[in-house]
């Protein structure tokens, strides 16, 4: 009997390991034998190959015709580019060099996987593919670690000094709590199929177990917004009438009221303390501000360069993506980042689509509210922005008619 292996399901495989080897170098677990920047080339040639194949020998630059898809492909590219090689602070060559080579590799793999979602109509097989790579390292992470479960201190996770937190061997305990989010919202993006509705749900349920033994406030609050977003969003499109939908409205200003009153009654000083993010305003921005680089920005560095004190300039950590961007590329920079943003919240709020409002824009919420708690905010060493960018990028492209071409290219028969 003669087997098929199509393009979409080779791109899905072959984006797996690359998803797994790069979770794996950015939680300090990494220990196969090949080189993980050669694995990363190897990923670049396979995709373009497979490109070439669909395009029956010749790459059509048709993906790139979108205008804000090349907009958000081009800010990416001229932003790692320009601080990376242009803009260059004389005191931070060498650590520039590290942070562009590390930039350079993770955008020319973002924007290759989204054309190739997009070629292959494969967003369903990324997904799937980035959920079970994501629940894979996450299970195997369990295990290795398993002493880190306890369930028992979840009611002193809002705590400011009682609460207990894991990490299960990612490193920081945010880095895992941001993972165990990313995979739940994949999962809710699931086309869950009768077979693996079982196995997958458990999965989620694993993911969820983790977070909650993170004890990482930002993606704990993240999900919570994100499951609201999605019912506001939900219930007001559909087909209501009008009184209804003001009631939904009223509803909504009500609970995003009651969160600032509730909001208002913490003691922010000394939550900023405790976590240290007080040092943002402390001491991040006067040095910033006084540095004579306000519009260049300090430096492109690591986040945690600037972090252990390997720059000129006592910024200490700089665990906010926002703030990271203003300083470390300046005005200029965090401009360019912000129209980024811009064409984002356009084609997925502002358009009117009704899918892109239910479903992508919540997303659009979480990454960038988690986002005010890590340097993620477009960031290569974030695991999730290998999943998001795609996603956000794959869903810019054809927001009016999403994936309507069927069409996967058999290349590999197998007797």
């Amino acid at each position: 009997m003669e087997k098929k292996i199509s393009v979409n399901v080779l791109f899905g495989v072959i984006f797996f390991v690359l998803f797994v080897s790069r979770i794996l170098v950015l939680t300090g677990n990494y220990t196969l034998p090949i080189d993980p920047i050669l694995l990363q080339i190897i990923y670049i040639v396979l995709i373009l190959v497979l490109l070439l194949i669909k395009s029956k020998g010749k790459i059509k630059l048709d993906t790139f015709k979108h205008k804000d898809f090349f907009k958000v492909a081009l800010v990416l590219l001229l932003h790692t580019i320009v601080w990376g090689k242009i803009l260059v602070n004389p005191m931070m060559i060498d650590l520039t060099t590290s942070q562009f080579k590390s930039q350079i590799m993770f955008v020319v793999i973002v924007i290759l996987t989204a054309c190739a979602t997009i070629k292959f109509d494969a967003v369903d097989t990324f997904i799937k593919s980035s959920f079970y790579a994501l629940s894979f390292v996450l299970v195997v992470q369990l295990l290795s670690n398993f002493s880190d479960l306890n369930l028992s201190n979840i009611a002193n996770i809002m705590s400011k000094s009682e609460r207990t937190r894991a990490n299960f061997g990612f490193g920081h305990y945010n880095t895992l709590g941001g993972a165990c989010l990313c995979n739940v919202i994949l999962w809710s993006m699931l086309k869950k199929e009768n077979l693996e509705k079982l196995i997958t749900t458990v999965l989620m349920s694993i993911s969820i177990i983790m977070l909650l033994c993170s004890a990482s406030r930002s993606s704990l609050t993240g999900l919570i917004a994100f499951i609201v977003i999605i019912a506001f969003e939900k219930f007001y499109n559909n087909n209501i009438s009008n009184r209804k939908k003001i009631a939904i409205t009223f509803i909504k200003i009500t609970f995003f009221g009651a969160l600032i009153v509730f909001a208002s009654n913490l003691d922010f000083d000394e939550i900023l303390i405790q976590s240290q993010r007080s040092l943002l305003f402390e001491k991040a921005l006067p040095e910033f501000w006084s540095s004579g680089r306000v519009y260049e920005g300090l430096g492109y560095v690591s986040n945690t360069a600037y972090g252990t004190h390997l720059t000129p300039y006592t910024t200490y950590w700089l665990d906010n993506g926002y703030i990271y961007i203003l300083i470390s590329t300046g005005i200029i920079g965090f401009a360019l980042i912000l129209y980024a943003i811009y064409i984002l919240l356009k084609n997925f709020y502002f358009s009117g689509n009704v899918f892109m409002k239910t479903k992508i824009f919540p997303i659009l919420v979480v990454y960038m509210y988690t986002a005010l708690f890590e340097a993620n905010l477009f960031n290569s060493g974030s695991i999730t922005n290998y999943v998001y960018l795609v996603i956000f990028l794959a869903y810019i492209y054809n927001k009016e008619n999403i994936f309507k071409e069927k069409n996967i290219y058999t290349i590999i028969n197998i007797n």
